[in-house]
């Protein structure tokens, strides 16, 4: 079996990410939480502008994020600004552009005729809401609460790419579904 041959680069995946995220930001309407309301009008913060920045951000504050975002440009939107403008992006548009993006690195490398995938499971420390029931913990023994979810995700090891994942609220996780879930979407002929 031939194997293909890997010839992305880093500006090479990054022209492939720039052209995902242009292709569905020609239709914020679809991904708004309300569509026909939100990202309709002309903003400091246009959707495009939400999703590039919730893609760069590194773990600094919102505001140090903000800052490198915009170069320090002292016009940049305010903090407040951005968490309304990223509360009115829908979940699925991240979900979209995730495979939207690895559907476009359409190389099937192979192993000796088969694909391999590595799937794992990862518990991620988010920031405090008490509504996220299926995520929420008291804290104990003088520790604060805290939310944490669990990262369910399948890897292609001759692609090199994450090919689907599932996070779970950590209190309702369920690996074994989240796999057959997976499994069932997986839309390769391979």
């Amino acid at each position: 079996d031939k194997q293909t041959k890997m010839n992305y680069t880093p500006n090479s995946t990054k022209r492939t990410l720039k052209k995902c995220i242009n292709e569905i930001c020609e239709h914020p309407e679809a991904f708004a939480k309300n569509p026909g309301k939100d990202f309709t009008r002309s903003r400091k913060l246009p959707f495009k502008h939400v999703l590039k920045s919730v893609l760069s951000m590194t773990g600094k504050s919102i505001r140090g994020e903000l800052m490198e975002y915009f170069n320090l440009n002292p016009s940049m939107p305010t903090v407040s600004a951005f968490v309304q403008q990223r509360n009115k992006v829908n979940p699925y548009a991240f979900e979209t552009l995730f495979h939207a993006f690895t559907n476009s690195i359409n190389e099937q490398g192979l192993f000796k005729g088969y694909r391999l995938l590595a799937v794992d499971g990862s518990d991620l420390h988010t920031p405090t809401n008490k509504d996220e029931k299926g995520s929420f913990y008291e804290g104990t023994n003088g520790q604060k609460p805290y939310n944490l979810f669990h990262l369910n995700a399948f890897y292609d090891l001759q692609r090199r790419i994450y090919t689907d994942a599932i996070v779970q609220g950590r209190r309702w996780v369920n690996e074994h579904k989240a796999f057959i879930t997976m499994v069932d979407r997986d839309n390769t002929s391979i």
